[in-house]
């Protein structure tokens, strides 16, 4: 992994005048989430993602926030894990090859799940193939998860789940670190990190 070199496109308005067959993309394959702390949950998730692009001779894309969506829908962000060039950097280590980075705004907020899965996955970047993380969740009222997705019945798309990875029996998410890290518990900070935790704010 991260051999490649990642393309970003900044914005809906970008991502609507992209031609990413015109780049090389003929098979897009994606997933969602906000990725921060670049945890070894999302390592496993990304892994997952090329391994599906593979299978199918696509390219791994992921649709990521320039800001945190709590920031809008509870007027409230948590404390971030790792800043947005971080973020970005840590996922090309990983080897993704696109990322979508959207601004979460009041307008995006109130989108339903329907929606945006047609205005940024099916029309957007003709997504066929989805993948979702244990607790991803996209759409207003964080509604669309992979249980939700599936109810929908969509034959222009294919959707996968990946399953949580575990350490010391728990899953790790963003959310358990930043715990983690409120106890002090910097042994378990790095093993869910799979790297020493550095508080770096730009």
């Amino acid at each position: 992994m991260g051999s490649v070199s990642l393309k970003i496109i900044r914005g809906l308005s970008q991502l609507r005048e992209t031609d990413f067959s015109g780049a090389g993309v003929e098979i897009p394959v994606c997933t969602i989430g906000f990725f921060d702390g670049v945890h070894r949950g999302h390592a496993s998730l990304v892994r997952d993602l090329a391994t599906w692009a593979q299978q199918v001779g696509g390219t791994s894309m992921v649709i990521t926030f320039a800001n945190h969506p709590k920031e809008i829908t509870l007027g409230q962000a948590p404390a971030m894990l790792t800043p947005v060039s971080t973020r970005l950097q840590q996922l090309e280590e990983l080897g993704v090859e696109w990322v979508i980075l959207l601004e979460f705004d009041e307008d995006l907020a109130s989108w339903s799940a329907e929606k945006f899965l047609d205005e940024v996955i099916h029309d957007g970047l003709e997504c066929r193939h989805l993948l979702m993380g244990f607790d991803s969740a996209f759409g207003q009222g964080a509604r669309g998860t992979y249980d939700y997705l599936q109810k929908l019945d969509r034959p222009d798309l294919e959707l996968r789940s990946s399953p949580p990875l575990l350490v010391e029996g728990e899953a790790v998410s963003s959310s358990a670190v930043r715990a983690c890290l409120q106890e002090g518990d910097l042994r378990r900070v790095t093993r869910m990190l799979d790297r020493p935790y550095t508080d770096r704010k730009s």
